[in-house]
């Protein structure tokens, strides 16, 4: 089954987009980083979690009958898959934010389809 998912259901190049910057919003070296992010996180997601939330996604998207993933998947399953991989800082535990509420920040403010390229 797991296979039958991995090869039919699929991912369109601007949601691979979107998980892309998603993931790279986490990193505090990064440039697209917010400054809560560079504030309250020591180690953003690999490249590897985006890998799994992908895996994810499509799973969660097969189960609702449909054999493409949606920037609505994504945002339901981003949570699952990238908030235990973040390593907070620790002025984050002290200040109690946990990187659930930053994972909710950042997809507030990711547009997904501002990332179409015209």
């Amino acid at each position: 089954m797991q296979h039958h998912v991995a090869k039919r259901v699929m991912v369109s190049p601007l949601v691979i987009s979107y998980i892309l910057e998603l993931c790279l919003r986490t990193r505090p070296e990064s440039q697209q980083a917010p400054e809560a992010i560079r504030d309250f996180v020591a180690v953003g997601v690999s490249p590897r979690a985006g890998e799994h939330l992908i895996a994810y996604c499509k799973g969660f998207a097969f189960l609702r009958g449909r054999d493409y993933v949606s920037f609505e998947d994504v945002d339901a399953c981003v949570m699952q898959v990238l908030a235990h991989r973040m390593i907070l800082s620790d002025a984050a535990i002290l200040e109690g934010i946990r990187a659930q509420d930053l994972l909710q920040n950042i997809v507030a403010s990711v547009a997904p389809y501002a990332l179409v390229k015209p």
